[in-house]
C-alpha cells in the first residue's frame, strides 16, 4: 500500500472518530516510511497511547460512555489491520523492485523519477488532506467545546435541581423529626394516661367488689326487714279485721249499749228547757253513743247547737253523726273539740257538709289530731259550702302547707268564712302575708290555741315595746361586733325584723346564734330575706326552734342563690322531715361555701339520708362535717348510703350518727370505713368515741 492510500485511510478514520490530531497523523505517516518493518509495533503503541489518553480524558470529563469507546476501538482496529496487510504487500513489492532494479539497472533511474514525481504528488495531496483534516479538527474542537459548555450547563442545572431536592429533603427531615418528637411526647402522655387508667380500673374494680359485697349485705338486710314488715302487716291485718268485726258489732248491736249509759245520756239531753241546745260535753261518749245522739237530733227538730267536746268520739262515731246530719236544716253550731276524730272523721263530715247540710254556720274541731290530709278534705268542702262562717282548728297537727291550702281556698272560693280569716291575719301579723303575699307559707304553730283568747284578740302588727327594748339591749351588750348571741330570749317571728335590721346595721356580724327560741317558718322567711346579699355572716345557729320543712324552703332559696359567705349552719331539733332534706339537697347542688351542716334530733328517715348522701357525693365538694345524731327514724338502711358518700367524698372529715336506730352490724360497717379513709372520723356510739 502507498503512502497516499494510508493517509486517506487515516483521514477517513479521523472523520469517523475525531479523536486524533493532524500532527499525530503526520508523525504516523513519517514513521511508516522511516521505520519500515517497525511500523506495526511503533504505530500500534502510539495509537494505543493516544486512545488511552483520549479515553482517560473522556472518562475524567464524563464526555464518552463505555459503548462509544468500544465502537472507536473497533473501527481503528479494522484500519490498522488493513494497514498491516498492505504494508506486507508493499514489503513484497519493494523486494520485487529491488530484485528488478538489480536485474535492470537502466530502468532504475526512470522508475525513481516516476516514484519521486508520485511522491511529490502524494505530498501535495497529503498537504491538502492535512488542511482538510485541520479544518475538520477545528470543527471537532469547536463541537467538543460547545458540547462541553452544554454539558456544564446541564450539569449545573442538575446540580441546582439536586440542591433544591436536597433542601426539600432536609425540610422533610426536619418536619419528620418534629413529628417524631411530638409522637414521642404523645406516646409518653398516652403511657402515663394508660397507667392512670389502669390504676383507676383497679380502684373501680375494688370499689365495685366492695359495693357488690355492701349491696349484697344491703339486699339481705332489706329482705330481712321486708319479711319482718310482712309479718307485722299480716298480724296488723288480722287485728284490723277483728277490730272491724268488733266495732261493727258494738256499733250496730243495740244490746251492747250499756243500759245505764243510755239512761244517763237521755237524761242529760232532756234536762234542758232550751230545746235549741244539746250540751253533751265531758260525758265520756263513745262511737256507740252517736246513734242515740242522732236519733234525738232527728226527734228534736228545734236543736240548733250540739256540743260534744271532751268525749271519746273517733272517726267511726263522727261517720255515724255525719250521716245523721244529712238533710238536717236546724243545726247551726257543732262543737267536737278534744276528741279523736282524725282525718278519716273529717272526710266523712266534709262529705255531709258539701252536699246535704245547708244550715251549719259554726264548726269547732280543735285538738283532734287533724293533719294536712284532713285540711284538704275541709278545703274541698269550703269550695261549695256557702253557709259556714266560723271554723276552729286549734291544737292540731297542721303544717304550713296545710295552712297554705286552706288560705288559698278561702281566698279564691269561699265568701262566708269570717273567723278563720281573722285567725289567719293574726298568724301573719308580722308582714301581712295573707293580704300581700298569698303564696307565702304559714305555720299552724302560731295560731293561738285557746279558743277564748283568739275569739277576743284583735290582730296586732307591732311588737311589745319592752320586748323590743330587751332584744336591742341584748344585741348591743356585746363588745365583739362579730357575734350576735340571742339564745333563749323567747324570740318570736315578730322579733326577726329587729334581728334583720341589726344585721344590716352591723356589717361586721359573722356569727348569729338564735337557738332555743320560738321562731317558726314565718320568722325564718323574714330572716332569710334579710340574709340576701350578706357577705359577712359565716355561722347561723337555729337549733331548738319550730322551723319545720317550710322554713327550710325559705332558707335554702337564699343560700342557693344570694348568699356566698355562710359556712356553718345549725338546724338541730326543728321537726325537719324528708321534705326539708329535699330542699337542702337542692341547695347543696349549687352552694359551694357551706362546710358544716348540723341536722341532729329531727324526723329524718332512711329515704332522706339517701337523698342527702347522694347529692353530697355527686355534686358537693365542700362539706366537711355532717351531724345526724338522735334521728330516731334512721336504721341500717341508711348505712349503705352513708358508706357510698364517705368513700367517694374527699373533703368529708366527720360524721355524727350516734343515738339512732342502728344495729351493731351497721355501726361496725361505718367504723370500717373510718379505718380505710385518712383524716376521717365517724361517731356511732357517742360524741366521745
Amino acid at each position: 500500500m502507498d503512502k497516499t492510500s494510508i493517509d486517506r485511510e487515516l483521514l477517513h478514520s479521523t472523520h469517523t472518530t475525531s479523536l486524533i490530531n493532524t500532527s499525530d497523523l503526520t508523525d504516523m505517516n513519517d514513521a511508516l516510511y522511516d521505520k519500515g518493518n517497525h511500523f506495526q509495533d511503533n504505530y500500534l503503541n502510539k495509537l494505543v497511547f493516544l486512545i488511552d489518553m483520549k479515553y482517560s480524558q473522556d472518562e475524567s470529563s464524563n464526555q464518552l460512555s463505555q459503548s462509544a469507546v468500544t465502537s472507536i476501538f473497533t473501527s481503528w482496529q479494522f484500519i490498522f489491520n488493513e494497514l498491516i496487510t498492505q504494508n506486507r504487500r508493499m514489503d513484497e513489492k519493494i523486494d520485487q523492485l529491488e530484485k528488478t532494479c538489480h536485474q535492470n539497472p537502466n530502468n532504475q533511474n526512470e522508475r525513481l523519477n516516476i516514484a519521486e514525481k508520485q511522491m511529490k504528488d502524494l505530498h501535495i495531496e497529503n498537504n491538502q488532506l492535512k488542511n482538510q483534516l485541520d479544518n475538520h479538527m477545528k470543527q471537532c474542537n469547536t463541537f467538543l467545546n460547545n458540547n462541553q459548555v452544554a454539558e456544564e450547563q446541564d450539569n449545573q442545572a442538575r446540580l441546582n435541581k439536586l440542591g433544591e431536592t436536597n433542601n426539600h429533603l432536609n425540610t422533610c427531615l426536619v418536619q419528620l423529626n418534629i413529628r417524631l418528637n411530638n409522637n414521642e411526647i404523645q406516646t409518653s402522655k398516652f403511657d402515663k394516661e394508660n397507667k392512670e387508667l389502669k390504676e383507676k380500673m383497679k380502684l373501680l374494680q375494688e370499689q365495685s367488689r366492695q359495693q357488690l359485697e355492701t349491696s349484697q349485705e344491703f339486699i339481705d338486710l332489706c329482705l330481712t326487714q321486708l319479711n319482718d314488715q310482712a309479718k307485722t302487716i299480716g298480724e296488723l291485718e288480722k287485728r284490723m279485721k277483728k277490730l272491724d268485726k268488733q266495732i261493727t258489732s258494738d256499733v250496730y248491736t243495740s244490746e251492747t249499749v250499756i243500759p245505764d249509759k243510755i239512761e244517763r245520756v237521755l237524761q242529760k239531753i232532756q234536762q234542758y228547757n232550751d230545746r235549741s241546745l244539746m250540751d253533751l260535753r265531758r260525758q265520756e261518749l263513745t262511737d256507740q253513743d252517736m246513734k242515740i245522739v242522732v236519733q234525738n237530733i232527728q226527734i228534736n227538730t228545734q236543736c240548733e247547737r250540739l256540743w260534744l267536746d271532751y268525749n271519746k268520739i273517733t272517726s267511726i262515731g263522727l261517720s255515724i253523726l255525719a250521716n245523721g246530719l244529712n238533710n238536717t236544716n236546724t243545726l247551726q253550731q257543732l262543737s267536737l273539740s278534744n276528741n279523736a276524730i282524725s282525718d278519716d272523721g273529717i272526710h266523712s263530715l266534709a262529705k255531709s257538709l258539701s252536699t246535704h247540710n245547708h244550715s251549719l254556720k259554726e264548726l269547732h274541731l280543735g285538738h283532734n289530731k287533724i293533719t294536712d290530709e284532713g285540711i284538704k278534705y275541709l278545703a274541698e268542702m269550703l269550695k261549695t259550702n256557702q253557709t259556714l262562717t266560723h271554723l276552729y282548728l286549734q291544737k292540731n297537727d297542721i303544717t304550713d302547707n296545710g295552712i297554705r291550702i286552706l288560705a288559698d281556698v278561702i281566698e279564691k272560693y269561699n265568701s262566708t268564712i269570717e273567723k278563720t280569716k281573722q285567725i289567719l291575719k293574726t298568724i301573719s301579723c308580722v308582714a301581712d302575708f295573707v293580704d300581700n303575699d298569698p303564696n307565702h307559707k304559714l305555720n299552724n304553730s302560731t295560731v293561738i290555741n285557746n279558743q277564748t283568747e283568739y275569739d277576743d284578740r284583735e290582730p296586732s302588727g307591732a311588737t311589745i315595746p319592752d320586748k323590743i327594748e330587751k332584744v336591742l339591749q341584748k344585741i348591743q351588750q356585746y363588745n365583739d361586733r362579730s357575734l350576735m348571741d340571742l339564745r333563749r330570749q323567747e324570740l318570736t317571728d315578730q322579733d326577726m325584723k329587729i334581728v334583720v335590721q341589726n344585721i344590716h346595721i352591723n356589717t361586721q356580724c359573722e356569727r348569729l346564734w338564735l337557738d332555743y327560741n320560738k321562731i317558726t317558718s314565718i320568722g325564718l322567711s323574714i330572716l332569710a330575706s334579710g340574709l340576701n346579699n350578706n357577705n359577712t355572716l359565716q355561722q347561723l345557729s337555729l337549733s331548738n326552734n319550730a322551723i319545720s320543712d317550710d322554713g327550710i324552703h325559705s332558707l335554702v332559696k337564699s343560700l342557693a342563690t344570694h348568699n356566698n359567705s355562710l359556712k356553718e349552719l345549725h338546724l338541730g331539733h326543728n321537726k325537719i322531715t324528708d321534705e326539708g332534706i329535699e330542699y337542702l339537697a337542692e341547695m347543696l347542688k349549687t352552694n359551694q361555701t357551706l362546710t358544716h351542716l348540723y341536722l341532729q334530733k329531727n324526723d329524718i328517715t332512711d329515704n332522706g339520708i339517701r337523698i342527702l348522701a347522694d347529692v353530697i357525693e355527686k355534686y358537693n365538694s365542700t362539706i366537711e362535717s355532717l351531724s345526724l345524731y338522735s334521728n330516731k327514724l334512721l336504721s341500717d338502711l341508711s348505712v349503705h348510703f352513708l358508706l357510698q358518700m364517705i368513700r367517694n367524698h374527699r373533703s368529708l372529715k366527720k360524721v355524727y350518727i350516734y343515738d339512732c336506730n342502728l344495729s351493731q352490724t351497721g355501726k361496725n360497717r361505718l367504723l370500717s370505713a373510718q379505718q380505710s379513709k385518712q383524716n376521717f372520723k365517724v361517731y356511732v356510739n357517742s360524741l366521745n368515741d
